[in-house]
This record gives structure tokens, C-alpha cells and sequence, in this order.
């Protein structure tokens, strides 16, 4: 499955260059290892296609309320991506 996530320039330049591994989202979808994720900047013909490699939920390692709302999902083999591409894989995943 795809699911498309708005994500900010400053960590969307960090997941193309390798030095971000990882992206701690809300669990308001069936977020699974396999799954792709279409990392976006609003606004902007850009984005980025990853694959998930693991998910930690937030509740496994801190006893807060809403621990559990939250998971690290990291990934791994980042496709930088604009215009037409970016557009069709859009189309494709699931948007917030």
C-alpha cells in the first residue's frame, strides 16, 4: 500500500540525501513494513518514495498518554521524484 504525507523542505532535502532514516507519525492508518510512502512538499512539484522497513510504536519505549497514537516508521531506498512522476504516484497512494 501507498499512503501520501505532507512533509516539511528542511526534512524532505534531509530524506533525499540519506541523513533522515526515519519519520515519527500519527497511527491513523494501517501504516505496515513493505509499504510505500509518498513524502511530498506541499505546494511544490516535489517529492520522494520510500519504503518502510520497520515501525516502532511511540508506546514501546515511552509511557505517555497518546504514546500510543504515534509510531517511528523507518525506511529506506529514497526515489526523489517531480513533475508527471510525481503527479501519477500520486495518484496512486492514499492522501493526508
Amino acid at each position: 500500500m501507498q499512503h501520501n504525507l505532507k512533509i516539511e523542505r528542511q526534512w524532505f532535502e534531509a530524506v533525499v540525501s540519506g541523513a533522515k532514516k526515519a519519520e515519527v507519525r500519527r497511527t491513523d492508518r494501517p501504516f505496515s513494513v513493505g509499504d510505500s510512502l509518498m513524502l511530498y512538499v506541499p505546494g511544490e512539484n516535489d517529492g520522494v518514495l520510500v519504503t518502510v522497513t520497520h515501525i516502532l510504536s511511540l508506546s514501546e519505549i515511552a509511557d505517555l498518554d497518546g504514546a500510543s497514537s504515534y509510531a517511528v516508521l523507518s525506511f529506506a531506498d529514497p526515489r526523489p521524484m517531480s513533475g508527471q512522476e510525481l503527479i501519477h504516484q500520486l495518484m496512486l497512494g492514499n492522501d493526508t
